[in-house]
C-alpha cells in the first residue's frame, strides 16, 4: 500500500527578464504547445541537477563542466570505443551521480535515476516492477558501469565483459559448476565463472535481454521499484 500524497506548498518567485528573453520563452511554448508559465517553471527545474553561470556555462554542483552534444553523436562514438573503454566512462558518469547525490544529499537510488534524466543522458523510467533505461542512448556496458557505481560505490568488475557473462547468464548452477570444474587447470577466468554469474546476479542483476541487439529499455533486478514510495 503506497504512502498518502502530501500537498506540497508552492510559492510564488518573480524573476525580471528582458524582453527578448520572455520573447523566446513565448516561441518555445507555441513550438513545444505548453503555456509560457510551464516552459519557465521547466527551465527552472534543471537548477535541480545543474548549475548555470553568469556566462550561461552550464555545470553539475561539483561543478564539472557539462557541454550540449547530440545523442546521435555519442552514440556514434561509442562505436569506436573498446568495451573496457565504455565501462570506464560508464564508471566515470556513476562518480558523477553519486558525487552530486552526496552534495544536494539525495542518496537514495530514485532521487539519482531522477538525476540521470533529469541531466539528459536516459530516459529512466518505470517498467512493470523495476526502473528502466532507455537503450537508445548508451550501449549497456555504459550502462552496466554506471549502475554498478551508482548501487555499490565500486569500480564494475572488468572481468564481467559481454563474452564472459552473455553466454552463461541462464546457466544452472550445476552448469556454471561443471564449467568451472572443467577450466580449473587453465589459464583462464572460467575456472571462476560458478561465483562470477551469482555475483553478477546479485550485485546487478542484469538480465540476457539487455544484451539483444533490439532490446529498447534495460532493466535489472537490483533496480526494483519500491512500492512504499510511489505516489
Amino acid at each position: 500500500m503506497g504512502r498518502a500524497k502530501t500537498n506540497k506548498k508552492k510559492e510564488a518567485f518573480t524573476i525580471r527578464l528582458p524582453p527578448k528573453t520572455i520573447k523566446k520563452i513565448e516561441e518555445v511554448a507555441k513550438i513545444l504547445g505548453l503555456k509560457p508559465s510551464v516552459v519557465g517553471r521547466n527551465y527552472l527545474n534543471l537548477s535541480e541537477y545543474i548549475m548555470v553561470s553568469a556566462n550561461t556555462q552550464i555545470q553539475t554542483y561539483d561543478k564539472t563542466p557539462l557541454a550540449s552534444i547530440p545523442l546521435y553523436i555519442l552514440k556514434n562514438i561509442f562505436g569506436y570505443l573498446s568495451e573496457q573503454q565504455q565501462f570506464d566512462i560508464g564508471d566515470s558518469l556513476g562518480v558523477i551521480i553519486n558525487t552530486n547525490a552526496n552534495l544536494l544529499e539525495k542518496r537514495d537510488i530514485e532521487s539519482k535515476l531522477k538525476m540521470i534524466n533529469g541531466l539528459g543522458w536516459m530516459e529512466v523510467r518505470k517498467l512493470g516492477s523495476k526502473w528502466a533505461f532507455s537503450a537508445q542512448e548508451f550501449p549497456i556496458a555504459v550502462v552496466h558501469a554506471l549502475v554498478y557505481r551508482m548501487l555499490h560505490n565500486r569500480k564494475y568488475p572488468q572481468i564481467w565483459t559481454r563474452d564472459y557473462i552473455q553466454p552463461h547468464l541462464n546457466k544452472t548452477t550445476d552448469e556454471l559448476k561443471d564449467i568451472a570444474k572443467d577450466n580449473r587447470k587453465k589459464d583462464n577466468n572460467l575456472k571462476r565463472i560458478d561465483q562470477e554469474i551469482p555475483k553478477f546476479d546479485r550485485e546487478l542483476g542484469g538480465s540476457i535481454e539487455n544484451y539483444s541487439e533490439v532490446c529498447r529499455y534495460y532493466s535489472f533486478n537490483t533496480l526494483k521499484i519500491n512500492n512504499d514510495e510511489e505516489e
